[in-house]
């Protein structure tokens, strides 16, 4: 597959995430390369994993190396996910999957080949192996390259909501810089008429909100409830930070449902 551009997703931060880019300008200079985020969560798995699902479909001929990696330096594996739209590079710690398999997986492999690297430092692989992989990559070499087929990479994958009288139950995916939190909670799944009202439970509180068709049409600093770009209902507030006024952060338990 020809490549037209690498993606960086880290919790390393820009100073560190530079040497990554550094490495890869050095080796594929004429490809592109964007920096998605290098702010997730320190070591949080899961948050990398969404940030990078929301981003594949948008890349299309894109490799994609995640950086979110708190087993670095131990016998975790490093992985290519090779899908039917793109590559991703990474730890084999569940960072990759559920972008993956939004972009359809092929194939998996065991990066072993220390040809392709530029080093092997204990502390940070990101640079020594991952990016000069995808530079390599880019440029043409095949996948079984770089190490064998594996059929058991560690899996990690959005937990489903589940149906309760009346509505949903689901878990706080992500919040994002405003604040908005966005739930596990599709709009398949839980789908009220717009302007009706939602009863919204978490940490023993009820609250009342209204479902909108965006966060314009919602009072100043009152929460609501809108479909996410993302595809998933999320709680915010106009103009206002719905993850503080609540106090609901990621992986928290939540009810929404309609009489």
């Amino acid at each position: 597959m020809a490549y037209d551009c690498i993606t960086l997703t880290t919790d390393i931060g820009w100073e560190y995430a530079s040497q990554m880019k550094g490495v890869i300008h050095s080796l594929a200079p004429q490809m592109k390369i964007f920096d998605i985020a290098h702010h997730i969560a320190p070591h949080n798995i899961r948050q990398g994993a969404f940030v990078l699902y929301s981003i594949v479909p948008y890349y299309p001929q894109a490799i994609h190396v995640a950086v979110i990696d708190p087993g670095v330096g131990t016998k975790r594996r490093s992985i290519l996910v090779e899908c039917n739209t793109g590559a991703l590079i990474g730890p084999d710690n569940g960072v990759l999957i559920p972008a993956g398999k939004r972009i359809g997986i092929k194939n998996v492999y065991h990066i072993t080949n220390d040809k392709y690297f530029i080093g092997n430092s204990s502390t940070f692989q990101g640079r020594d192996i991952f990016s000069p992989v995808s530079a390599h990559l880019s440029q043409g070499i095949h996948p079984t390259d770089l190490g064998e087929k594996i059929t058991d990479p560690v899996l990690l994958t959005f937990e489903k909501s589940q149906k309760i009288p009346g509505g949903r139950k689901g878990k706080i995916l992500y919040h994002d810089f405003f604040g908005n939190l966005i739930t596990n909670i599709t709009h398949q799944e839980f789908s009220p008429t717009f302007h009706t009202p939602v009863t919204l439970q978490a940490h023993n509180h009820t609250y009342q909100l209204k479902f909108l068709q965006s966060y314009g049409h919602g009072q100043f600093h009152k929460p609501l409830v809108t479909l996410s770009s993302f595809g998933f209902l999320e709680i915010s507030c106009r103009e206002g930070n719905a993850k503080d006024i609540l106090g609901l952060k990621e992986d928290d338990t939540i009810r929404l449902t309609q009489p």
